[in-house]
């Protein structure tokens, strides 16, 4: 379920950079279905902690909100030294270099999945690393999966006529 409210959370994000008055009308919806989300897997958790005792479950819940707020934080209020180095979906990164005169010429995520994989399997099981690699290539220019890759690799143009 955290995984579901947080992909709420960059839906009204896409939404609110899209500016649109269509779009915009679509962000209370969003924001409900986030806290719905949110409040149900909070329980979830809680419930599991109640069942056994571990603390694990709480620690997931803070963890969960921690990455809430910061999902949820403009570039244009980033504290380096509070929140740590920034992670830019493609579309900030986009707004960042166009409000300085560039031009984005391509794009692609890096990662999107070899840093989810884990090595024993790549490295022990034959042909594990090419599939591995054919499907980041698959996936590296697809905006559904650069939101969410490691890293991102942009190139644009800034023209001075």
């Amino acid at each position: 379920m955290g995984t579901q409210a947080t992909e709420r959370l960059r839906e009204v994000r896409a939404v609110i950079a899209d500016g649109s008055p269509a779009a915009r009308g679509q962000v209370p919806a969003l924001l409900d279905e986030f806290s719905t989300q949110a409040e149900q897997g909070s329980a979830s958790l809680f419930d599991a902690y109640d069942t056994d005792g571990s603390t694990a479950s709480i620690e997931t819940v803070n963890d969960f909100a921690a990455a809430s707020a910061l999902a949820q934080a403009r570039v244009e209020g980033w504290d380096l030294r509070a929140h740590g180095p920034r992670r830019y979906v493609p579309e900030e990164l986009h707004e960042q270099l166009a409000a300085a005169g560039f031009t984005v010429l391509a794009h692609a995520g890096l990662r999107t999945f070899a840093d989810l994989v884990p090595s024993a399997v790549v490295d022990t099981e034959p042909g594990a690393r090419e599939r591995l690699y054919a499907l980041e290539r698959l996936v590296r220019t697809s905006s559904e999966f650069s939101g969410i890759s490691a890293g991102l690799h942009t190139i644009a143009r800034l023209d001075l006529i």
